[in-house]
């Protein structure tokens, strides 16, 4: 049962990268029933590929909440915020999805169940922020920066937590309970 849903996820997340992010006009057609998967919450984790101890027990605890709610863990599947995240996610049970910068997914980190490589460096980010429900936002650097960018240019909320910036379109959480809870309200008004 896992295993089919795992596949049905990297087949929609892969068609909305062709059809939404790449623009290249190729029409993915996911069958109905793999569509289905979407109504269960997708969110982003994004994050600095290195960070504090303190940011990393914040994004391992805001994993773990997702994995307890039934949501599914969408980051760029490296080190940092998105390993912390995603190793929080996993010893909860939940499904872990990496969007990989590079052509390999030897590159992910050992706590990503699903690795999808696009060998597109930032230009991932995109796909990451489209694929997600709702995005939280830990700590971060300008990479981070352009995410929250991203997913505010095409009307994706962001929950920010621990953040040093703030930024205008974002909402800002003081735990990794009150992120959690902020982005599945979302989910569920979209």
């Amino acid at each position: 049962m896992k295993t089919d849903l795992r596949l049905k996820i990297t087949f929609v997340l892969v068609s909305i990268a062709w059809r939404k992010v790449l623009g290249s006009g190729v029409q993915a057609h996911a069958p109905e029933e793999a569509t289905k998967v979407t109504s269960v919450p997708q969110i982003g984790i994004i994050g600095s590929r290195t960070c504090s101890n303190e940011i990393a027990n914040i994004a391992e605890r805001t994993g773990k909440l997702i994995a307890s709610r039934h949501a599914i863990l969408i980051c760029g599947g490296r080190e940092g915020v998105m390993e912390a995240a995603a190793r929080g996610a996993q010893t909860a049970g939940g499904l872990t999805v990496g969007i990989l910068p590079g052509p390999s997914k030897m590159e992910a980190n050992p706590f990503i169940e699903v690795k999808i490589p696009t060998d597109m460096g930032h230009a991932r980010n995109a796909i990451i922020a489209r694929a997600a429900d709702c995005l939280i936002a830990i700590a971060g650097e300008y990479g981070t920066l352009s995410e929250i960018a991203l997913a505010l240019q095409i009307g994706k909320p962001v929950v920010t937590l621990a953040s040093k910036w703030e930024i205008e379109g974002t909402i800002a959480a003081d735990s990794p309970e009150m992120a959690v809870e902020t982005a599945l309200g979302f989910c569920r008004t979209r």
